[in-house]
């Protein structure tokens, strides 16, 4: 479908040329010039261009608006069926209402606003407002004599060593293949390009074409130990190929300090302001759910509508690469109740996989976290990933039966069931009316249904395809490895607990500081223990209880199960 761009390309950008369009993205040079660090494809279909980056789209290349509807429709249907992020970057306010029909989150990125100016200024330095411009190019022309002559092939390795320079210090290493990929085809590309030689040294040079009856400068590097060697450069640029011309496009400054106030020193005449478009939040939310949960439609909207909860996502460049949700929660330690969060849904978009998005989300979240709960728990369907950031095991295995009772729709005698089994363990997760009435209409939403075990000695729940709980008063299992926990708030357990060590200990925990206590009961030496060490003592002689596990794996399974992407 995509393939790599190629010289035979321009041809359709010249054919779909958007005659108001006045900034870079679409111009076929500057496509060029960036094909490789940008990993820049195309695609033909149905008379429309389609450009794609790594991880974005141009717009659609379209001779009218019906057709540029449609293209930014298949965009949206190729992401979907690819697995890869929705964002269109290098949209104009031309095309703004096009996106806004659709319903698109629009964000303005200012760092990309190429710089318009009016091509007899650059040309002239003509005014008050270029006095100082004018007297550094006088200052050059007195103290240096020049050559300004057209780029030849025999400059390549001059080329070369210049921009070597010029980038040793600054972060704009990556322009120097675009740069030489527009030498090596600068006719074919109809650019042109100009060097700037001092005492027989190359010292500046820059690249430029035409686009839509404007000039468009794509790169420009000098060497600034000549004092107005770039006034000198853009005036000489100007003059010899954009006379005639209204406008001229210097491009954006990407929020770089020092390009910002070089390019604002021209005296701009305005901007070709540029807009990105994404999915709003709650459809990004959704789509990247349906990512890694295969649960009905009924269900998610259900997910997202009515369940209780708080969600936090990470970002890459507007769009979101991982999210989770949590929601408040209680756990009854020793007969003293703790605020604590449950964690479920995480989630990573394929896309963004491998590369620590999720890893930073959780430790992101458990610092917020930690200013109202004392434990953090959650269900993990794999090993050897939570246990990184403090987690251990808790909760009892559920020993699961066959379903051979009856259904019920009573929560009062659920209840009372669930609050006869946790009288056997020392901590457990509390579970009000709310909770049950919420899990009564979760579970329905696929045909799910709750089942007495014989004589209600028990009871089991079914969320439609598979038993998810499975509570027996008749066979209660102790075995704490179900679910994960984390003491997220070290002081604030110690001071409910009232937890006293044996031995002088200094708790360590890497990704909450504030955790980091010790806890002397003499003078002897101290011993250092990790935050999970600590946690594990807390719980090596209790008996624990989560059952939680429904809300984490919904039908398919959870997102755990994709964990190796993470």
């Amino acid at each position: 479908m995509f393939r790599k761009i190629t010289l035979d390309d321009k041809i359709y950008f010249e054919r779909f040329n958007y005659q108001e369009y006045l900034g870079s993205e679409l111009n076929f040079a500057n496509i060029y010039a960036w094909k490789e660090v940008d990993n820049l494809t195309i695609s033909t279909l149905n008379n429309i261009i389609f450009i794609k980056g790594s991880d974005f789209f141009f717009p659609p290349m379209t001779e009218n608006s019906q057709e540029f509807i449609k293209g930014i429709k298949w965009i949206e249907e190729y992401c979907k069926d690819n697995n890869i992020p929705f964002r269109v970057n290098g949209i104009t306010k031309q095309m703004l209402s096009y996106f806004e029909c659709l319903d698109f989150d629009l964000v303005h990125n200012e760092d990309f606003d190429e710089y318009l100016y009016n091509a007899e200024d650059l040309i002239t330095y003509s005014g008050k407002k270029f006095h100082s411009k004018r007297n550094l190019v006088n200052q050059f022309q007195k103290n240096f004599q020049y050559e300004f002559i057209p780029y030849q092939e025999s400059f390549r390795d001059e080329v070369c060593n210049l921009i070597d320079d010029w980038t040793e210090n600054k972060s704009l290493t990556y322009e120097k293949k675009g740069i030489l990929s527009i030498l090596d085809d600068l006719e074919n590309v109809e650019c042109f390009c100009d060097c700037l030689y001092i005492d027989n040294n190359l010292c500046a040079f820059s690249i430029g074409t035409i686009h839509n009856n404007s000039g468009l400068v794509l790169f420009e590097k000098a060497n600034t130990n000549y004092i107005g060697i770039y006034p000198a450069l853009v005036q000489l640029f100007a003059e010899r190929h954009f006379t005639g011309l209204k406008i001229i496009n210097r491009q954006e400054d990407m929020g770089i300090d020092n390009l910002q106030k070089s390019k604002l020193s021209y005296r701009p005449i305005g901007y070709e302001e540029k807009y990105q478009a994404t999915y709003k939040e709650d459809k990004q939310l959704r789509a990247l759910y349906r990512t890694s949960f295969d649960d009905s439609e009924a269900y998610i909207n259900y997910f997202f509508d009515e369940k209780e909860k708080t969600f936090k996502y990470n970002e890459v460049k507007n769009v979101i690469s991982s999210s989770l949700y949590y929601r408040n929660s209680e756990i009854e330690l020793n007969g003293k109740t703790y605020s604590s969060s449950i964690l479920f849904a995480l989630s990573t978009h394929p896309f963004y996989r491998n590369h620590g998005y999720m890893t930073s989300l959780i430790k992101n979240t458990l610092n917020e976290l930690k200013h109202s709960n004392s434990f953090v728990y959650l269900h993990a369907d794999v090993n050897n990933f939570y246990e990184k950031f403090g987690f251990v095991k808790f909760g009892a295995t559920q020993t699961i039966g066959k379903d051979t009772g009856s259904k019920t729709k009573n929560i009062d005698l659920l209840m009372s069931i669930y609050n006869e089994y946790v009288k056997h363990f020392d901590l457990y997760t509390v579970r009000d009316r709310k909770f049950w009435e919420d899990y009564d209409r979760e579970i329905k939403i696929d045909d799910g249904y709750f089942s007495l075990l014989n004589n209600n000695q028990g009871y089991l729940v079914n969320d439609g395809k598979e038993i998810i709980e499975y509570c027996d008063l008749n066979n209660i299992n102790y075995s704490n490895d179900y679910n994960m926990i984390r003491i997220i708030n070290v002081q604030n357990f110690i001071d409910l607990f009232g937890y006293l060590p044996k031995t002088n200990i200094q708790i360590i925990d890497e990704l909450i500081p504030e955790n980091n206590i010790t806890l002397k009961i003499n003078e002897e030496d101290v011993k250092t223990i990790t935050i999970s060490e600590f946690t594990k003592n807390i719980l090596k002689n209790l008996k624990t209880l989560s059952l939680e596990k429904y809300w984490y794996k919904k039908n398919f399974g959870s997102f755990f199960v994709y964990y190796s992407n993470i």
